[in-house]
C-alpha cells in the first residue's frame, strides 16, 4: 500500500483507484483471517474426534491435497454393503430369532409328561421276603389352551422382523446409491477444474501482471485477475474437499473401507 500511496501522491494513480485497491486489500486480509480461524476450528474438531489426550497441542496434518480417481462400480458396492452393513446383519438375525420363537411356541402346545418308578424291598421273615415295584405316569390334556396366544404373537413378530429386514435393505441400497453418485458428481467437478481452468486462471494472472509491468494494463486489471485466480483456486480446493468427503461417505454406506 505504501507503493500505491506514493503513486497517488505523485499523481500517477487516481484517488478512486487507490480507494478500490485499499478496499480490495481489506477483503484479502479478511479472507486470510477467516481461513486461519477455520483452520484452528478444524484442528480442534479433529483432535476431539481422535481423542483429546491422544495428540499433542501443536499437532499438524501432513500430506498433499491430490486428486486420485477412484474406480468403483455401483453393483460391487451394493453387493459389499449387503454383506457387510451391521444394521442389515442385525435385521437378518432378528428374522432368524423370530422364526425360532415361532417354532418354540408351536413346540409348547404339547405339555410335558412325567413318569416315575419305585422299588421297595421288605423282609417279612426268613422265608417270606417282600418285594414291591411301582410305576406312575402323569400328563396334562389341554383342551382349550393350545398356546394359541403365544403362537399368534410370535407369528406377528416374524412379520415385523421381515418388514424391518426389507426396510433396512432398501435403506442400505439407497445409502449406497446416494454415496456413489455423490462421488461421481464431485469427481466430475474436480476434473473440470483440472481440465484447464486452473491453468487458465494462472495464465490470466501472469499475463495481466506482465502487461501491467509494461504499462499496458492498470492496477485494477491486476487486482481483477488476482481475484479470479484466488476464486478459482478456492473453488478447486473446496471441490477437492467435497470429493474426499464423498469418498468417505461411500465407505460409510458400504460398511467397509473400499476407498483408501
Amino acid at each position: 500500500m505504501a507503493f500505491h500511496h506514493a503513486l497517488l501522491v505523485a499523481g500517477d494513480l487516481a484517488e478512486g483507484d487507490y480507494l478500490k485497491i485499499s478496499l480490495q486489500k481489506l477483503q484479502f486480509e479478511q479472507d486470510v483471517s477467516s481461513a486461519e480461524l477455520t483452520l484452528v476450528q478444524a484442528r480442534a474438531t479433529l483432535r476431539q474426534l481422535l481423542g483429546y489426550q491422544s495428540v499433542a497441542d501443536d499437532f499438524d496434518i501432513t500430506g498433499t491435497l491430490a486428486h486420485k480417481k477412484q474406480v468403483v462400480q455401483l453393483a460391487d458396492l451394493e453387493r459389499q454393503a449387503l454383506a457387510a452393513r451391521p444394521d442389515l446383519q442385525a435385521a437378518h438375525s432378528g428374522v432368524k430369532v423370530a422364526n425360532d420363537t415361532v417354532l418354540l411356541a408351536f413346540g409348547n402346545r404339547a405339555k410335558d409328561w412325567t413318569w416315575a418308578t419305585d422299588y421297595t424291598f421288605q423282609s417279612i421273615g426268613p422265608t417270606a421276603p417282600g418285594n414291591a415295584v411301582g410305576f406312575s405316569l402323569s400328563f396334562d390334556l389341554p383342551i382349550h389352551d393350545r398356546n394359541q396366544g403365544e403362537i399368534a404373537r410370535s407369528q406377528v413378530a416374524v412379520r415385523q422382523a421381515v418388514e424391518t429386514e426389507s426396510s433396512t435393505e432398501v435403506g442400505v441400497r439407497t445409502d449406497v446409491i446416494n454415496a456413489y453418485y455423490g462421488l461421481l458428481t464431485n469427481e466430475q467437478i474436480v476434473s473440470l477444474y483440472e481440465s484447464g481452468y486452473l491453468e487458465q486462471a494462472t495464465q490470466s494472472r501472469d499475463i495481466t501482471t506482465y502487461a501491467y509491468g509494461r504499462g499496458a494494463a492498470t492496477v485494477l486489471d491486476v487486482l481483477d485477475a488476482e481475484r479470479s485466480y484466488r476464486a478459482t483456486q478456492l473453488g478447486y480446493r473446496q471441490a477437492m474437499a467435497a470429493y474426499m468427503i464423498a469418498a468417505e461417505q461411500v465407505n460409510q454406506a458400504v460398511g467397509v473401507q473400499v476407498i483408501r
